[in-house]
């Protein structure tokens, strides 16, 4: 499963699904799903994990989660 912290992320998490789950104004470490199923990328903006819901950045922030890091994330749990 591929998603943002999001409920259907923590649902397959609860079922054993393996999840990549990404995240900016939120704290992965924090909210996201954990152990070996489970990739978490974290926007690497400095003002990540602000839980703002509005912000002068929000483009920046969405597009600072790349394709290539979920791809990456994903590879990971293939291998």
């Amino acid at each position: 499963m591929i998603g943002g912290d999001t409920g259907p992320v923590h649902l397959a998490a609860a079922v054993g699904t393996a999840t990549v789950s990404f995240y900016r104004a939120s704290d992965g470490k924090r909210s996201g799903p954990r152990g070996d199923n489970h990739v978490v990328i974290q926007s690497p903006m400095p003002c990540s994990r602000c839980f703002r819901t509005r912000c002068d950045q929000d483009e920046e922030c969405r597009r600072s989660i790349t394709v290539d890091a979920v791809v990456h994330g994903v590879e990971k749990l293939l291998v």
